[in-house]
């Protein structure tokens, strides 16, 4: 007999959850765009998967889909395409090595604290605005370094680099306030 923790199939198969399992399976090909520089359309697809971050998180609001899985999966979309973002940049020149390595510390900085959420059996942490924020951030600054690169605007390039720069900062903030949230868990 299933347990009452089982979530029941349409509290799996929501829209925001298939919105962030979307996302999720974008990321190899948004690397590959990224890297065999087509910028045009690796633009395009960042702004759609910045805009579903915030679509999803809005409609499992609105429509009352907040599910255990989504709060799992739509943290894990944002990681995984800001790393590889950062990665793909890096590879072709458009971030340079000490930013990415600042960006990438802080999601290797917070993977030591997975231990510790195993055992306690928790592997979600309660979302904070710095969080959604300095992803927000990020992931607008992507956008915009893609779109100063296809435009051969440095201009737009300066101004998305800088806000990489400050997304990067608040990002580090909002993780070492996670690693305090779960520094502080207890059974």
């Amino acid at each position: 007999m299933p347990s009452n923790d089982t979530p029941s199939v349409s509290e799996v198969f929501t829209i925001p959850n298939l919105i962030s399992l979307v996302r999720l399976l974008l990321i190899p090909y948004l690397f590959i765009l990224l890297t065999e520089q087509k910028y045009g359309f690796a633009a395009g697809l960042i702004s759609i998967m910045a805009f579903s971050d915030f679509a999803d998180g809005f409609l499992a609001r609105k429509l009352g889909q907040e599910s255990n899985l989504g709060e799992i999966l739509d943290p894990l979309a944002d990681r995984l395409m800001i790393l590889s973002v950062v990665i793909a940049y890096l590879q072709i020149e458009l971030l340079p090595m000490w930013l990415v390595f600042m960006i990438f510390m802080r999601d290797l900085f917070l993977l030591a604290s997975l231990p510790k959420l195993i055992s306690l059996k928790k592997l979600k942490v309660p979302v904070e605005y710095l969080g959604k924020l300095a992803t927000f951030v990020l992931l607008a600054a992507f956008s915009l370094i893609m779109l100063g690169t296809v435009l051969n605007n440095t201009f737009v390039y300066d101004f998305a680099f800088a806000g990489v720069i400050w997304g990067g900062l608040l990002y580090w903030a909002a993780g070492l306030n996670y690693f305090k949230t779960i520094r502080d868990l207890k059974l």
